[in-house]
């Protein structure tokens, strides 16, 4: 049977590329096919259907989305390719019914019909046709170099790597082997020398983007398959593979210059464990990106004075967004940070004196303006008073400052010569505090620092007239500054140990009380565990919580949601307002020793029935996908937890089905707060 196609059609394929083709034809009609290469004979069987009639019909095809084939052309091309190999001997194709092998020979099928150009036919394939006798499946034999089996055999995955399967959503990324190669579905179609990775693209997604000689064509469409994959990779081998490359300044491909593009907070957290696995422990770092060469001297001056210190700039061949957005990944600083960072580091530093190192002059003009602060606006209106010599602290005034974090009042000693400066110096200093205090603007020439200051002026004219008729006295404390001189009018002497120091007022957890009181019980009994938990680790590592979550790639803002958690249906206007992220709660459940399940049902169990609904008839249907995805992976690890988290998951399924009725009183919500119970007597893990 004359087959009319030339010979020296796809001039481009090769012998091997055109067995792979056989190959992934076998495996479409049988996943367990047997390729295997003996005595010079590469054998391809499968147990499949056999070949049908339609296999002699150029493009047609029957093949799914999900299978090798497309074109209805891959058995014919791979037959003529062989045949006009003379490295090739025999080659058998044996089927159901028949069998067939393919040669080259001058022949036409319209010999006699047509006239010729010359005196010989055109060559052309020809399949010559044999009765069979076989039932099942299709075995095609090969008379081959071992060579050209071991490299035909090398494109396919399914033959190389036991266990294979194909992928399914987004590429798979390899860096076994030799890189730059791109397979799809297994199949190997096209290397590229640029690539420092190989990658498996799924065929449902990439088949498309071939053209009929089986290579990709569309460019854009290959670069957003790499940058998916690598995107949404969270494998430390991968991750530390491109990290490693670009740290030691090597090229990387366009294709493979992704880290802009990384969102998921999984990958985020994995790009953190590249980082200290890359740089060396108690180093600091920082990083310059193409904005800051703008600078000029400043910028290298600013690069000199931190390397004078040992802040260390990791550097890249990355163009400068993909550094800046590597940089960001691993939590290297700015250098623009990193100078603010090492100048409070270096120079927020105030020397303090003792109050004993006072002249007699200071310590008692000191001890009468705080005397009379109190007095005017009580004993608390004060925190504790210090004084310094020197200080570089950036926004420091020459007289004193108010130190919000430790609620101090600082003095300059130079100031405490005057008594009127030291009284006008406290009254501006603790006009910050009151201020500070109230939760009101407290900056300078603030409308909250102007009305604090204002009140407390009218309180201490207010005092004048008390202390002009004896009817309020000054506690004074400091015997040494008063010793052998007269108390001014209305004022007496008291020891220290007998006044009863001010209680500091502590302003985060008077705020944090009263989204207590309205937050539902789940979220409150949560919140006291957190604080617990959180209060443990603090203590047992010396970090801050900010430094804490840092190490797990989060910002506060996603703590202070569970730890100060507001009510039902409260949604903010940017940012965020409840923690629906699963791998994120499971970070958290992680620092602080909680089962992942329990803290994000405690926190989401409540806010489920109405998450984004507003109806009230919403309140007892059941919930919605958003939450639905991440509850069936904290059920899963309430169910390995086993015990009484096990025994609580149908009473879960029955709630986020819709089946149990919603009431006002929340006793719906009774599983969710034996599990907190249950969680609180367990010792951090």
């Amino acid at each position: 049977m004359p087959f009319p196609i030339s010979p020296d059609y796809v001039k481009k394929w090769t012998t091997p590329r055109a067995i792979v083709e056989l190959i992934a034809n076998a495996l479409d009609e049988d996943p367990e096919a047997n390729v295997s290469w003996a005595d010079g004979i590469l054998t391809i069987e499968d147990r499949g259907p056999g070949i049908a009639q339609d296999a002699f019909v150029l493009g047609a095809s029957s093949k799914t989305s999900q299978q090798i084939g497309q074109f209805g052309e891959g058995k014919k091309l791979a037959a003529l390719v062989l045949a006009r190999d003379l490295e090739i001997g025999e080659i058998w194709f044996e089927t159901v019914g028949y069998a067939f092998t393919p040669s080259i020979e001058n022949r036409s099928p319209l010999d006699g019909i047509v006239p010729m150009r010359g005196d010989k036919a055109a060559a052309t394939l020809v399949y010559t046709l044999y009765p069979g006798e076989r039932t099942t499946g299709t075995k095609i034999t090969i008379q081959c170099p071992e060579h050209v089996a071991d490299d035909a055999i090398s494109r396919v995955l399914h033959l190389t790597q036991p266990g294979y399967t194909p992928p399914q959503d987004r590429a798979r990324v390899m860096l076994d082997g030799a890189p730059g190669r791109i397979f799809i579905g297994g199949i190997l179609v096209s290397a590229d020398s640029r690539l420092s990775a190989s990658y498996d693209l799924p065929l449902g997604l990439a088949k498309g983007d071939q053209n009929r000689d089986r290579t990709i064509v569309d460019g854009r469409a290959l670069d957003h398959h790499l940058i998916q994959a690598l995107a949404t990779c969270s494998d430390p081998d991968v991750i530390d593979h491109f990290v490693t490359r670009a740290l030691a300044r090597k090229t990387i491909a366009p294709q493979e210059q992704y880290f802009s593009r990384v969102s998921d907070y999984t990958v985020k957290l994995a790009f953190l464990g590249a980082a200290r696995r890359a740089f060396p422990t108690g180093v600091r770092l920082y990083y310059s990106d193409g904005n800051e060469n703008s600078e000029g001297a400043d910028g290298m001056e600013d690069g000199a004075w931190l390397m004078d210190r040992g802040v260390v700039m990791v550097e890249t061949e990355l163009p400068p967004y993909q550094h800046r957005s590597l940089m960001e990944l691993l939590g290297v600083e700015r250098r623009r940070t990193a100078v603010r960072t090492e100048t409070r580091r270096r120079e927020s530093k105030t020397t303090w004196v003792s109050l004993a190192s006072l002249t007699t002059a200071q310590l008692r003009n000191l001890d009468y303006a705080v005397a009379l602060y109190r007095a005017a606006l009580g004993p608390e209106s004060i925190g504790k008073v210090r004084v310094y010599s020197e200080s570089e602290d950036i926004g420091c005034g020459t007289a004193g400052k108010y130190y919000t974090t430790t609620d101090v009042i600082a003095f300059h000693r130079d100031t405490l010569t005057d008594r009127e400066g030291t009284i006008a110096t406290l009254v501006h200093e603790a006009a910050h505090r009151k201020a500070f205090f109230e939760q009101s603007t407290h900056s300078d020439r603030s409308s909250g620092f102007e009305t604090a200051l204002e009140d407390t002026g009218a309180k201490l004219l207010s005092l004048c007239m008390t202390l002009a008729d004896g009817s309020l006295v000054l506690e004074l404390t400091e015997p040494t500054a008063w010793e052998g001189t007269a108390l001014p009018p209305g004022a007496r002497l008291i020891s220290p140990q007998d006044r009863t120091p001010p209680a500091k007022p502590d302003r985060k957890a008077i705020a944090r009380s009263k989204l207590l009181q309205a937050a539902p019980a789940p979220r409150r009994l949560l919140a006291e565990i957190l604080h617990a938990r959180m209060e443990e680790r603090r203590a047992s590592t010396g970090l801050s919580v900010a430094r804490l979550l840092r190490g797990i790639a989060l910002k506060p803002v996603y703590w202070n949601v569970l730890h100060s958690p507001h009510p039902v249906g409260w949604r903010k206007a940017q940012g965020v307002s409840c923690v629906t992220d699963y791998d994120k709660a499971t970070a958290i459940a992680g620092l602080v020793g909680m089962n992942p399940g329990v803290l994000w049902l405690a926190h989401m169990a409540p806010e489920a029935p109405t998450y984004n609904r507003r109806k009230p008839e919403d309140k007892n249907r059941p919930w919605s996908q958003v939450v639905q995805k991440p509850l069936a992976r904290a059920l899963a690890d309430l169910d390995r937890a086993g015990g009484i988290y096990a025994e609580q998951v149908p009473l879960f399924r029955a709630m986020a089905d819709g089946r149990t009725p919603y009431d006002a009183e929340d006793t719906w919500l009774q599983p969710v707060l034996d599990l907190l119970r249950a969680e609180a007597e367990t010792p951090l893990r």
